[in-house]
């Protein structure tokens, strides 16, 4: 059996209670966990702002899409902020074919 989490590499840096999420790899149904605990546990910690830097990803698929959107629910129920800071061409993509890019990403990046 392969092992698919080392299909992608999450960090956190967690500073007061800004959190920086980094995305490397591909984002997809084998990984999209990695990235759910990861905010699960820095809103666990107190971060109320969390940004997910996905620069590093070199592909992301509806499975991936469908893990940031659970992300946004768990950081709004928890009423912290949740943006993508960094998308790469491919999850820009997805973002943009499914209307969420919008939602995700700041007029500013």
């Amino acid at each position: 059996m392969e092992d698919h989490e080392e299909t992608m590499v999450v960090s956190t840096e967690l500073r007061g209670h800004q959190a920086v999420i980094v995305l490397e790899g591909e984002l997809d149904l084998h990984t999209g966990l990695l990235l759910t605990d990861a905010v699960e546990r820095a809103i666990t910690e107190g971060a109320t702002s969390l940004d997910i830097d996905a620069a590093r990803l070199t592909f992301a698929d509806s499975s991936g899409l469908c893990a940031l959107v659970a992300c946004r629910r768990t950081a709004r129920g928890a009423g912290a902020d949740i943006r993508v800071t960094h998308a790469s061409a491919p999850l820009d993509r997805v973002l943009e074919m499914t209307g969420l890019r919008r939602v995700f990403v700041p007029l500013d990046a």
